[in-house]
């Protein structure tokens, strides 16, 4: 047995006013008499009338005293031992598959609320409470907080998001503190079948669901047709799905599923539609895959201006790269260009480079930006690849074979992309948002413009110095940071919401993400135009699944966390109820006290 309220105890207190009213109680006078024979003959005749007078001034006693020790009792919240411990740890899953709702409408959210809420509530009212969140980030709702009143407030106001969870990261911040609190207990209220970590209460909710989910969708304005990519969990059977162009309902389809197996779908669409959404037209267990969108991307040309005295090389090379207008101008007639994307400078350099725009340095003369030309060298070159990150990005395809470089100057500054030993023959840099590559060598004193490699790395390169918004975005999900491929005129720019609202970058990087639906990117350049990208984001696919669920608790695990204790107050104050009843009875009977 615990007592959740040891402070209850003073209420006994209350058995000394009610001993005290039977001590002080009035005594009879005595009075000189004659005689006593009549009296004696009534007094008789009044106790057989009423023999338990005696018995029922007693019985008003005990029951008054009863009384005070029932409401002390009640006050000091009796309860049977469970799995409550001085202090806790509650984590919660917000994946978006904790939106999953049983037969009954019930989420697996509010079910991990209710069972949290019943160990709290059998929780001592000296336990400190703490509420982790793994969500698309981890939050702690509340910490080691004694006011249960504040964590219940905290756990009813979660609410599951529309992203994934890593739940490693709230389990080792409550590990963490284990270690200080050897007493602490740890809960994880998650579907995650995945999730095993020794001396945690996992605690798995909800249970398995047939679900269809819609994988992805596209749209081709150009031949008027939207694509989409549906699937079944758990169960065979036929989908109704509609698409709307631009909000305007244009087609129906009907789907054979079956379980496991994913299907193609094609919609016909209006010309010049921008946006589509793609649903099905009945609900399931999770809503957030019944529904997709896509945006048409308008196709821009970007522009570069090549200042050169003459490389037939570089022309040929840049005139690959699809959608990209290139200006030839020779070193003087470059002197106050502006407005241009991309800036290619072959052998030479302005006295003051443009404000905004990328930037390309061939064979620099001097510094530029990120990157310091050092002395020149003329040893032999066996070239190589970085390894890691952007810069091994842009050597994919690359043999790098028998290539052959007369002189170089090594570069310092910048991410390496080819090295000569520990020398950098070719950089990159996104310095304050701008991005810029420097090469360190003549290409007229190099074989590297014979070799297939060298058309294949200007794209690379060109990929990297113009990178597009859309594609750098195309397979992000909900609840993810994202960050944006910005045009490189970009003076200020923020990130419209599916509800409309504006939300500002950090840097070139988008936090709040939880939204589903159509975002639209607002660029304003240099010039006062104003550019737009739309893109979709959605829930991972990884949370589409819901006939995956975490084993539900053992019993043994249920009865130590469902209410922590069992408590017995309610069933006192009944008692103490029915002893008032009982006492007032006695007392209207009687000559009360």
């Amino acid at each position: 047995m615990e007592w959740l309220n040891p402070a209850g105890a003073w209420a006994f207190l209350g058995v000394l006013p009610v001993i005290a009213l039977y001590i002080l109680k009035t005594r009879a006078k005595r009075v000189p008499v004659p005689s006593l024979l009549l009296w004696r003959k009534t007094q008789e005749r009044a106790q057989q009338s009423r023999p338990f007078e005696k018995l029922q001034n007693r019985l008003l006693l005990w029951l008054q005293l009863l009384m005070v020790a029932l409401l002390a009792l009640a006050l000091m919240r009796p309860a049977t031992m469970g799995g409550s411990r001085a202090e806790a740890v509650l984590i919660f899953d917000l994946s978006a598959s904790m939106q999953t709702v049983n037969e009954r409408g019930v989420s697996r959210l509010e079910e991990a609320k209710r069972q949290a809420l019943n160990l709290l509530d059998g929780m001592h009212e000296q336990d400190a409470v703490s509420v982790f969140t793994a969500g698309g980030a981890l939050r702690q709702q509340v910490t080691r907080s004694t006011d249960h009143a504040l964590v219940r407030r905290a756990i009813e106001a979660l609410e599951a998001e529309n992203g994934g969870a890593s739940l490693s990261g709230a389990i080792a911040l409550a590990r963490a503190m284990q270690r200080d609190l050897p007493e602490l207990a740890i809960y994880v209220y998650t579907d995650d079948a995945s999730v095993q970590v020794e001396n945690v209460n996992l605690l798995g909710v909800g249970q398995a669901m047939p679900n269809r989910s819609i994988l992805d969708a596209s749209l081709q304005p150009e031949s008027g047709t939207a694509f989409a990519r549906v699937t079944a969990w758990g169960e065979d059977g036929e989908a109704e799905l509609e698409c709307l162009a631009d909000g305007a309902l244009c087609d129906v389809r009907t789907v054979r599923l079956a379980s496991g197996e994913s299907q193609g779908v094609r919609f016909a669409v209006p010309e010049g539609t921008q946006r589509v959404e793609v649903r099905f037209t009945q609900k399931d267990a999770l809503a957030v895959d019944d529904a997709r969108y896509a945006a048409g991307q308008a196709r821009r040309e970007k522009n570069a201006l090549l200042v050169t005295e003459g490389n037939v090389f570089l022309e040929r090379a840049l005139a690959l790269k699809e959608g990209l207008y290139v200006v030839k101008a020779s070193p003087e007639d470059a002197l106050a260009a502006a407005g241009y994307d991309l800036y290619i400078y072959d052998g030479t350099l302005p006295e003051a480079l443009p404000e905004m725009g990328a930037v390309l340095a061939v064979n620099p003369p001097s510094d530029v930006l990120a990157f310091q030309p050092g002395e020149e060298k003329n040893a032999g070159v066996s070239l190589r690849a970085a390894a890691r990150g952007e810069a091994a990005e842009l050597c994919h395809n690359l043999l790098l074979n028998d290539v052959a470089i007369k002189t170089y100057r090594p570069l310092m500054g910048g991410t390496p992309v080819l090295l000569n030993g520990s020398d950098a023959l070719l950089s990159i840099s996104n310095e304050a948002g701008r991005r810029s590559a420097a090469l360190a060598f003549d290409l007229h004193e190099s074989n590297l413009p014979l070799q297939a490699d060298f058309p294949v790395l200007i794209q690379n390169l060109l990929a990297y110095l113009l990178p597009d918004t859309a594609t750098a975005v195309e397979n992000a999900a909900c609840g993810e940071r994202l960050a944006f491929a910005l045009d490189a005129r970009c003076v200020s720019a923020f990130v419209q919401a599916p509800s409309g609202k504006e939300l500002p970058l950090e840097g070139s990087a988008l936090e709040n993400t939880d939204e589903i639906g159509v975002y639209t990117l607002v660029e304003a350049l240099e010039n006062g135009e104003k550019r737009e990208t739309a893109f979709a984001l959605h829930a991972p696919a990884s949370e589409y699944d819901t006939c995956q669920a975490a084993p539900q608790a053992s019993d043994e695990a249920k009865r130590d966390t469902a209410g922590g204790y069992r408590e017995w107050t309610v069933w006192l104050l009944a008692a103490l109820f029915a002893v008032m009843l009982l006492e007032w009875e006695v007392s209207r009977r009687g000559t009360g006290i």
